[in-house]
């Protein structure tokens, strides 16, 4: 479990900020960085017990949780995407924290992927790994799948937003991400364009809201141009 913020709640890890959150990555697996490789989490998880050791010794002071192999893969196809993210965020954009599989107080242990929360706002992102040949948008298992993790992320929305105050803003996102790798050293330029696509329209997201939304002193900053 997490550390503690009041009943029924906890977070794997907690990092201030995206930039922060890419720097881990870089300690934990290296500046090569982490492919997404074709083949289901189960096939993907051997040999990645140095890599979950490594992990767990980074965030050695933010939680207790034993780190099943399979669980490894997830983390760091879903943390290396974020680091993207972080890349593609307008320069003004600031202060973006991530909260890693955020436990919902009083909701039965049902955990968000990942909350990004910046000023007044909170976007609940979900992530689905695609174990399947790219087909497009069109593709009837991929629009299943996209339906099916946004009602998710809608139901998350509405527990969360009621334990927050009226003024936090709540936005639900999906993102389906493919294998970029179909073996060891073949890659899959489609699937990658795909995911920098997904992650781009994120970026976007935040990057919209993040200019909406107006501190005081901004505010008052206005007034005076």
């Amino acid at each position: 479990m997490g550390r503690e913020k009041m009943e029924g709640s906890s977070v794997l890890l907690y990092e201030d900020s995206l930039v922060s959150l890419s720097n881990s990555i870089d300690q934990i697996v290296g500046f090569e960085g982490w492919n997404i490789r074709a083949g289901s989490l189960k096939e993907r998880s051997g040999g990645v017990k140095f890599y979950g050791r490594k992990f767990k010794e980074h965030y050695k002071n933010q939680f207790s949780k034993e780190i099943e192999n399979q669980d490894v893969i997830s983390y760091f196809d879903t943390m290396s995407l974020l680091k993207r993210l972080s890349e593609c965020l307008d320069e003004s954009v600031k202060d973006v924290a991530i909260f890693m599989e955020f436990s919902i107080p009083y909701a039965h242990q049902k955990r968000i992927d990942f909350l990004l929360s910046f000023k007044n706002t909170i976007i609940i992102l979900e992530f689905s790994y695609i174990n399947e040949e790219l087909k497009g948008l069109d593709n009837v298992t991929y629009m299943t799948k996209y339906h099916e993790k946004l009602v998710q992320a809608m139901q998350y929305q509405t527990l969360l937003q009621n334990m927050l105050n009226e003024k936090i803003k709540t936005i639900p996102f999906v993102v389906l991400y493919h294998p970029e790798y179909l073996d060891k050293n073949t890659e899959d330029p489609r699937a990658i364009k795909q995911n920098n696509d997904e992650i781009r329209k994120l970026a976007d997201l935040i990057n919209f809201q993040y200019s909406k939304e107006k501190t005081a002193s901004e505010e008052l900053l206005n007034l005076l141009k």
